[in-house]
């Protein structure tokens, strides 16, 4: 493998190992194709001739959105370029680059990609490397030392020029401003622009009205941000996925496009949650359950009903739900397919159900631990893409029947929460508590009415015959959690339908119960 002509004007020590490196970048890229949407790579960066024919050719496959090397797209591209990659061994090569490197290290390889073009915009700068210098007392070559190095480790080393050497940042969302605040950023708090993506609102039903979900709790957190992860957590059996259902309708409503990845269902009961959402928000039909459905006892006019749910997916949201089923709950799989969604087909939401780790270990503190790390490698692919990130979460079995919830109930609650945006809590609720004579467990539901031109709370008399949830907010970045105002939302929950609506705010006590 030879040198570009711009590049026969170095010492011989400053491309020694190029073509390894060269090698091991293009090798990882034949790889996984998709590496190129990822990291900032350009003809300039390869100097040997073959590395820049084979980063050219991978850049052309990927810029006609092909995400593997075959002989058949190659020809399809001119002759010539066919005719040069089979003298360079055609798909043998590919094969042999391919098992000479590890996928997992193309980090360290671009970084020394990065580092080596570093070197030699440096010596274009007047930097002679291969002379022995002082440095730190003792007398050092340059270019012998800075095989040790990585790219930060040789550009620390030429702090003055840091500004004239760019290295490209392997961590993207870096953002460093002299802080002020603009015209610019109050006019965009004026018209809302600061705050998330609202999930209060779902659209028009057949009768043109408002279908609202979660108005009140998402006002109350402020929306989801994009760039950051949510969760929801509750115990088993609770509604957690069927909450996350009804949130998914109305960010769809602002056009979102959401990719449901679950370790625990498979697609059906999630499309079931979809069917009845239809069905009672859009098209206000009740009389069909969801054990009806499955077990085959519809109706006629509850077929029509569902013909009607068909049509209505398929002209508002066929297209902008994806769902992935996973045997485990192996996140590094998980953000592999979160990555592919994005890149290739534009998916900014990413809905994951349920967060765990993977529990095949016997060490309770090796599975939190790997709690902790899965929760943070989620948390860096959605912030990496600006995506919205919602993942469900068990609460630990030690907080079954405390009324008042929080934080510390999550397995290694303060490693993970502190890397959420918002972390809403759900529970079941106890006879108990709106028992208006029992002082001990008493909730206190009530709702805000407005009385002569002030808000004032009206006690609010609950139906004992519905089935209800009692919403916690555990984190949000506008400061209004429960724990600091002592207050929860009650939704009245219909399993049978799969259906969630805010009721009344309560005042829950901070005790254990049974």
């Amino acid at each position: 493998m030879s040198f570009i002509n711009r590049v026969n004007k170095y010492d011989a020590k400053l491309l020694e190992g190029r073509i390894e490196t060269e090698g091991a970048v293009i090798g990882c890229l034949m790889s996984d194709m998709l590496l190129l949407d990822d990291y900032l790579l350009e003809d300039s960066d390869f100097v040997t001739i073959d590395g820049l024919f084979l980063f050219k050719l991978i850049k052309t496959l990927r810029n006609k959105n092909i995400n593997d090397i075959s002989e058949f797209d190659i020809l399809n591209i001119n002759e010539k370029i066919y005719e040069k990659f089979q003298e360079m061994g055609g798909m043998r090569l590919v094969y042999d680059m391919r098992s000479r490197i590890e996928k997992s290290n193309f980090q360290s390889y671009i970084d020394e990609l990065y580092k080596q073009n570093a070197i030699l915009q440096a010596t274009d700068d007047g930097w002679d490397f291969t002379k022995e210098v002082d440095f730190n007392g003792r007398k050092i070559v340059p270019i012998e030392i800075f095989k040790k190095y990585d790219s930060q480790q040789f550009i620390d080393y030429l702090d003055y020029q840091r500004n004239k050497i760019m290295i490209p940042n392997l961590e993207s969302g870096v953002q460093e401003e002299m802080m002020d605040i603009t015209d610019e950023f109050l006019e965009s708090c004026h018209l809302g622009m600061e705050s998330g993506i609202p999930f209060g609102r779902a659209g028009m039903n057949i009768e043109n009205k408002d279908i609202y979900t979660f108005p009140t709790i998402s006002d109350q957190i402020g929306g989801y941000i994009e760039g950051t992860l949510n969760m929801v957590a509750a115990h088993s059996n609770v509604g957690k996925s069927t909450l996350m259902t009804s949130i998914a309708m109305s960010l769809l409503h602002q056009d979102r496009k959401i990719l449901f990845i679950n370790n625990e269902q498979s697609a059906t009961p999630f499309r079931i949650s979809f069917i009845f959402w239809i069905l009672c928000n859009k098209l206000n039909y009740y009389k069909l359950t969801k054990s009806k459905l499955i077990s085959g006892n519809s109706t006629d006019e509850d077929k029509r009903m569902l013909k009607q749910v068909q049509r209505i997916w398929r002209e508002e949201y066929y297209g902008r739900v994806f769902f992935v089923s996973f045997n485990d709950a192996d996140m590094k799989a998980v953000t592999n397919k979160i990555r592919q969604k994005h890149l290739e087909d534009g998916f900014d939401t990413v809905i994951y159900d349920t967060f765990k780790a993977e529990f095949t270990n016997p060490n309770k503190e090796a599975v939190h631990l790997e709690l902790i790390k899965a929760s943070r490698e989620l948390h860096k692919t959605v912030k990496k893409y600006n995506m919205i990130g919602l993942a469900s979460m068990q609460l630990a079995m030690n907080s079954l029947g405390r009324l008042f919830l929080d934080a510390s109930c999550l397995s290694q609650s303060k490693q993970v929460v502190e890397i959420l945006e918002t972390l809403i809590i759900m529970r079941s609720t106890y006879s108990e508590e709106f028992d208006e004579n029992n002082k001990k467990y008493y909730c206190n539901p009530y709702k805000l009415t407005r009385v002569a031109n002030k808000w004032e709370k009206i006690p609010y008399k609950v139906d004992k015959d519905k089935t209800y949830r009692m919403i916690f907010i555990s984190k949000c970045r506008t400061g209004s959690t429960s724990s600091a105002d002592g207050e929860a939302m009650l939704l009245s929950f219909d399993g049978s339908k799969g259906q969630f609506k805010e009721v009344c705010k309560c005042k829950p006590k901070h005790i254990t119960i049974g």
